[in-house]
């Protein structure tokens, strides 16, 4: 597609349990052409926090940026997840990419010693949190000193439902295009929204409320399931009874890929062609399996 988005690829990890398996993962992931390595910001999940592993990832690589996909806003505020972000960023040398949600499990909640609002309440705390950290990063208090040459962070934004697809459009520099967990959990909604006819839908609601800046948008996807194999078919057959899809329209799943590496790297550029995805994260488990493919397509 003439005028295409360059590829990127990122990782997304919890973490690793000593400080050495950590740093090596972090080299890996940058010696093999990945852009990003994101970390998930869950207060109920038992793995590392993600700022101070991140600064330490930032600190033994060059180029690699990190992130979180995605920091509840609820859990931080927007001041002090501003704040933090800007930090790593200033120190990195402008190698963060923050990723911001409205909050979705109750359990985290719980966790913290608070109650989870309703979904438009928490879309409008989201709505103004962004609106407020950009504030803050254009214009710091006076006593703050926050040299950033580089600017602010990259911020992406993402979700399953119209609403939440409309504020990323409006703010976001990087869209997550997502199941939609309005219910809190994994399920027959859920996958039913990860479609690649649902998938459309959401970028259209993007497309429409993002208007002239569309173009300015990186549109990303989480690729939760990775199979190297020479036999697609069986695969694909499987995960249709999970998505409730027939075999085909298994393997067209955004948040999926099957086959060999060059089944894969056609599958993505078909995608980006199509839907204009070119921001591809996978799990730490899939970085071997993917590698040949980011060695193929990154920056293309």
């Amino acid at each position: 597609m003439s005028g295409a988005r360059p590829f990127r690829f990122g990782v997304m990890t919890s973490g690793r349990p000593d400080g050495a398996e950590w740093v090596a993962l972090a080299r890996k992931v940058e010696d093999l052409g990945f852009a990003t390595l994101v970390m998930p910001d869950h207060p109920a999940m038992a793995a590392l926090a993600p700022w101070p592993a991140l600064a330490v990832a930032a600190a033994v690589t060059t180029s690699l940026h990190v992130g979180t996909m995605v920091s509840a806003i609820d859990f931080y505020g927007p001041v002090v997840l501003a704040r933090e972000a800007s930090t790593l960023h200033t120190l990195s040398g402008g190698r963060v990419e923050l990723g911001v949600g409205a909050g979705w499990l109750a359990a985290h909640y719980e966790l913290l010693g608070s109650s989870m609002d309703g979904a438009g309440a928490r879309l409008e705390r989201l709505d103004a949190g962004v609106a407020r950290m950009r504030r803050y990063w254009d214009d710091p208090p006076a006593s703050a000193e926050l040299p950033a040459p580089a600017g602010r962070p990259r911020l992406l934004l993402g979700g399953g439902g119209r609403r939440m697809l409309t504020l990323a459009a409006r703010h976001a520099d990087v869209v997550g295009l997502a199941a939609d967990m309005r219910t809190g959990a994994l399920g027959p909604e859920s996958a039913a929204s990860s479609t690649e006819e649902s998938t459309r839908r959401k970028v259209a609601w993007v497309r429409e409320a993002a208007g002239e800046r569309f173009d300015a948008l990186e549109l990303h996807v989480l690729v939760n399931f990775v199979r190297v194999t020479g036999h697609a078919g069986e695969v694909a057959a499987k995960v249709a009874r999970v998505y409730g899809v027939d075999d085909a329209a298994a393997a067209r799943i955004p948040h999926v890929l099957i086959g060999g590496h060059r089944d894969m790297a056609d599958e993505l550029l078909r995608r980006r062609d199509d839907l204009g995805i070119s921001y591809i994260t996978v799990p730490a488990a899939a970085v071997d399996d993917m590698a040949p493919v980011v060695a193929e397509l990154a920056g293309r």
